[in-house]
């Protein structure tokens, strides 16, 4: 599942879509990291990878500052809203007021 504009999208879809994982082809001249959450199950995986696949279809969030709405979502957003609604594990510092994805 990802979330991204329409302008992004490999498929000029807006928002939260699921989008095969070649991510080494969409983006050969850049690193593409997988990240884990520690202390916790597989089934936290299952349980939040279902989170952000029931807002499939939602639009795509340009407010990276309000990450607690539910209505569209930008994609580290995604990722931290399923796991925490589904999983309560919260993936942010809550003094930063924003999630972002990890960039190197």
């Amino acid at each position: 599942m990802e979330s991204m504009p329409e302008s992004n999208s490999p498929e000029g879809r807006d928002g939260v879509w699921a989008y095969e994982n070649d991510w080494d082809i969409r983006y050969p001249n850049e690193n593409v990291y997988g990240l884990s959450v520690v202390n916790h199950t597989v089934n936290d995986d299952v349980a939040a990878a279902y989170g952000a696949t029931i807002q499939t279809g939602k639009p795509y969030n340009w407010n990276f500052t309000d990450w607690d709405q539910e209505d569209s979502f930008y994609a580290a957003q995604l990722i931290y809203r399923a796991f925490e609604q589904m999983t309560d594990v919260k993936l942010n510092n809550p003094e930063e007021n924003i999630i972002l994805p990890l960039h190197f």
